[in-house]
């Protein structure tokens, strides 16, 4: 629950009132600390059988009314279940794996056997990667708000990851830069005085640690909370920016709201976006 975008913004666990809501919460279900901590593998079996019922018990008045979601889920023998979410986060952290021997190809052939039911020792594997992963998305969005490094640009708001922070493995790929940019928005528009920025859009940018070419950034737009249209207008905003500017930037990824940047463009690019977007 700490690491989950939707319980974690919800009960605000990064701040010392939410981790006492969270503590809190487990009191009332009657789930001991000892039985938190470890896996759910190895919780007690009764615990287990009560825990949906225990939250649908008190998600209401915890403000959780969407944590538990209808799935489907897989299971070999007496090893632990798999939902379809378990899959989805396993796969994407093992494409994106931090481990620099391995090659995309290798990346993508390992994702080919979490899938097969009897290697499910690769799926246990990316899942491990995907908590590391959240870990350090939720360390990263700490260090945002608690340093007040959401700034706003008047038509966005934009955040950078720093130079030589330890995470920027991490974030130099697009599916964990994506859910960086998205737990902090929520992060900081549950926190944030003024109502404005719910319908403020959030741009962040990360050192390219994985990229051949040096002094290279990521940049990855997100719409605002307050838009419940999946469109995203960001890739064709990014085009015109680089282009005006003459600005050296890669338009290379699946998802057209992320793109390569060089670090001496940065600043330019973005003048060059607060006068789009205004």
């Amino acid at each position: 629950m700490r690491h989950s975008l939707y319980s974690t913004t919800t009960l605000r666990l990064w701040t010392l009132k939410g981790e006492k809501r969270l503590y809190e919460l487990l009191a009332e279900m009657g789930l001991p600390l000892v039985q938190c901590r470890q896996k759910y593998c190895g919780m007690d079996i009764s615990l287990r059988n009560e825990l949906q019922s225990l939250l649908e018990s008190k998600a209401e008045k915890y403000g959780l009314d969407n944590l538990l979601f209808a799935s489907f889920s897989t299971s070999q023998g007496f090893r632990s279940k798999f939902s379809a979410m378990d899959y989805v986060y396993a796969t994407l952290a093992l494409l994106e794996t931090t481990d620099k021997e391995k090659t995309p190809t290798d990346a993508f052939l390992d994702v080919t056997d979490g899938l097969t039911i009897s290697k499910l020792v690769v799926m246990e594997k990316g899942l491990e990667c995907s908590k590391q992963q959240l870990e350090a998305i939720y360390r990263q969005m700490q260090t945002f708000l608690d340093m007040n490094q959401v700034i706003s640009a008047g038509p966005f708001l934009y955040a950078t990851v720093i130079e030589g922070t330890p995470d920027a493995r991490f974030f130099a790929a697009p599916h964990c830069l994506s859910l960086l940019a998205r737990f902090t928005l929520r992060a900081h528009v549950a926190v944030s005085r003024s109502k404005k920025s719910r319908s403020l859009p959030l741009i962040i940018t990360t050192p390219d640690v994985r990229s051949p070419e040096p002094n290279t950034c990521l940049v990855c737009g997100i719409p605002p909370t307050s838009e419940e249209s999946p469109r995203n207008f960001f890739g064709k905003a990014f085009e015109q920016a680089a282009n005006k500017t003459g600005s050296k930037a890669e338009l290379e990824f699946f998802d057209t709201n992320i793109i390569r940047l060089s670090v001496d463009d940065r600043s330019k690019f973005f003048d060059a976006l607060i006068s789009l977007l205004s």
